[in-house]
């Protein structure tokens, strides 16, 4: 009777280390999934997200801009906008620009929190506004205007994990060379009569966001 109940008592300690062992090993692979998790993403291209410029809109001009993630840091923004609209005789407003931003995410997750970007931007005008009339110098053989930046923003989630809000400012640096005609029939010179010419060094605000997007 003595060694049956050794042996019991012994295979219980047996089934005792057997099942620690099983809980130890659950737990190691418990600890390596959510270190995995916490782990940056290893890809290279991390999805991207469409946006609009809401302040763009208040002149009627159509933008959308397409932004790529690059692992969890890193994105790059691309921005378009433009406008073929003549509001009148005396007023209009065409624009294309285009406004690629390289854009460093200081949390390490894009589309949240602050981030710095340095901006480029290129494109051509055609503005008419009462008697005057401002384009780039020789049309659109000429040369288009030019030149870079620099801009802190901030996004925030709207609600759920794909619709976000974005503000954005930037400065920096822009070169025009422009043509002015005459925009009016009357006075002294013909309608379309060339005026003279200008040249442009601006510095100042170049790039001015409040965006709604969606992340893919």
């Amino acid at each position: 009777m003595q060694r049956i109940t050794l042996i019991i008592i012994v295979l219980l300690q047996l089934m005792l280390v057997e099942t620690s062992k099983a809980q130890i090993v659950s737990l190691k692979a418990m600890e390596t999934t959510v270190n995995a998790a916490q782990q940056p993403t290893n890809k290279v291209f991390a999805g991207f997200a469409l946006k609009t410029n809401v302040l763009y809109w208040v002149p009627v001009v159509a933008n959308i801009e397409v932004e790529a993630n690059f692992g969890r840091q890193w994105s790059l923004c691309l921005p378009i906008a433009y406008s073929p609209y003549t509001l009148s005789p005396l007023y209009s407003f065409r624009l294309l620009l285009l406004q690629p931003e390289w854009r460093w995410w200081i949390k390490k997750q894009q589309q949240q929190g602050s981030f710095l970007g340095l901006h480029a931007h290129s494109g051509y005008f055609n503005i008419a506004w009462d008697d005057e009339r401002y384009q780039l110098r020789d049309g659109e053989k000429g040369q288009p205007f030019y030149g870079a930046g620099l801009s802190y923003g901030y996004a925030t989630m709207a609600g759920n994990e794909h619709i976000f809000l974005e503000f954005e400012i930037g400065l920096g640096y822009a070169h025009f060379q422009y043509d002015i005609f005459n925009n009016t029939d009357e006075g002294d010179y013909r309608l379309g009569e060339r005026l003279g010419y200008g040249t442009r060094n601006y510095w100042g605000i170049t790039r001015a966001s409040m965006a709604i997007g969606y992340k893919f």
